[in-house]
């Protein structure tokens, strides 16, 4: 192989002769970090709404469609990086602006998100000799997050007398992923206002709020938030942790409040959402957002049948729930499910039922519609 080297250009890599899938890992991410830094602060034409995301898989299937849109062309090609509304990808081969494509990305836990594009850019990457940078824009959008957990912002809502302790959360958790609200960006209610601005964690007062803290849990459950709901308090006895249980929160933090301790309630809110199998079939995907909105009640049902001991609510409720997962494509929530009535069925001590029933409503919390309804920009509150 011959060298194509610049003067101080030392750390170039020599030209590519070979096939893109018989190259190194190490030499492909060395090629995407270059591609990368040369992308680094564009402007004007080249700002996009949206923003990319590593996305880097080796493996990712790329069908050329024909005019009938079936598939002409069979392709791998390795990830680049990701947004909601396009993709760019590396590929040996030419492939022409305007062209219709169809990717299959994949994602963690074996998932994949298909896609339908169109390529609007075909860049030769200057130097390698085989490699070209493509460009795709989805035909309709996807949710990112999905594939690329990193990310997926996570909206916390502190509700709390002291005034100071949204700011204090903000500067304990140091996350540019982590947006902070307080109680002065409610410009109605609570429920309100986690519809107009889709939220993933409340910390709520447990001993001293404008509202009454376990109506408001309730209140929250009964609309359908499928967020956390963490009680703050310097006292909780066992008697208004059970309560807050039975209403639908998901525990609590001692003041004063830790940074490590803050840190692990944004990762559990921030889980990778759980999508089903079924969600690519567009006539399935009615009953899917279906069997998706009863489950926040549902996992309601749970803890407050585990907090009240009713063992045999908890088996009807677990039997339901695995007999319907799998069926709407929820495969975890049925394994799940089958857990927790094992462990009822064997008398298990009440710390096993009780960790086997928290993943099951962890998972109904987790699941997430067929149809996307989560594609708009949060919402400006300072106006």
């Amino acid at each position: 192989m011959s060298s194509h080297r610049r003067p101080g250009e030392a750390g170039l890599l020599p030209t590519l002769r070979t096939p893109l899938a018989t190259l190194s890992t190490r030499t492909v991410r060395t090629w995407l970090d270059r591609l990368d830094r040369a992308g680094a602060g564009r402007t004007g034409p080249e700002l996009r709404a949206w923003p990319r995301h590593p996305y880097r898989p080796r493996r990712v299937p790329l069908d050329v469609l024909d005019e009938d849109g079936a598939a002409a062309e069979e392709r791998l090609v390795v990830g680049r990086n990701l947004s909601r509304t396009g993709a760019a990808v590396l590929t040996d081969r030419l492939l022409y602006p305007g062209r219709s494509c169809r990717l299959a990305l994949p994602g963690p836990e074996g998932r994949r998100v298909r896609a339908t594009a169109q390529v609007v850019r075909c860049r030769y990457v200057v130097g390698s000799g085989t490699l070209y940078d493509i460009g795709v824009s989805f035909a309709a959008p996807i949710d990112e997050t999905l594939l690329v957990p990193a990310a997926r912002p996570v909206r916390l809502l502190v509700l709390d007398s002291d005034e100071g302790l949204p700011d204090l959360v903000t500067r304990l958790l140091s996350d540019a992923r982590v947006t902070v609200y307080g109680p002065d960006a409610l410009d109605a209610d609570v429920e309100a206002f986690v519809r107009r601005c889709p939220t993933d964690l409340v910390l709520l007062d447990l001993e001293d709020y404008t509202a009454t803290p376990l109506e408001l849990v309730a209140g929250l459950r009964a609309s359908g938030f499928r967020g956390m709901i963490v009680g703050v308090g310097v006292e909780i006895p066992d008697s208004l942790y059970t309560a807050l249980r039975t209403a639908g929160g998901d525990g609590y933090l001692r003041k004063p409040l830790t940074r490590d301790a803050l840190r692990s309630a944004v990762a559990a809110a921030g889980e990778t959402p759980l999508v089903s199998t079924l969600a690519g079939d567009a006539r399935l995907a009615p009953c899917v957002d279906e069997f998706v909105a009863s489950l926040p009640e549902r996992a309601r049902l749970l803890a407050q049948a585990l907090e009240l001991g009713d063992a045999e609510l908890l088996d009807a409720l677990a039997r339901d729930l695995r007999a319907e997962g799998g069926s709407y494509g929820f495969e975890p929530i049925t394994a799940a499910a089958t857990e927790v009535q094992t462990r009822i069925a064997v008398r298990d001590p009440e710390p096993a039922v009780r960790s086997a029933t928290e993943q099951l409503i962890r998972l109904c919390r987790r699941a997430r519609p067929a149809t996307p309804t989560d594609f708009v920009a949060p919402p400006d509150l300072t106006d």
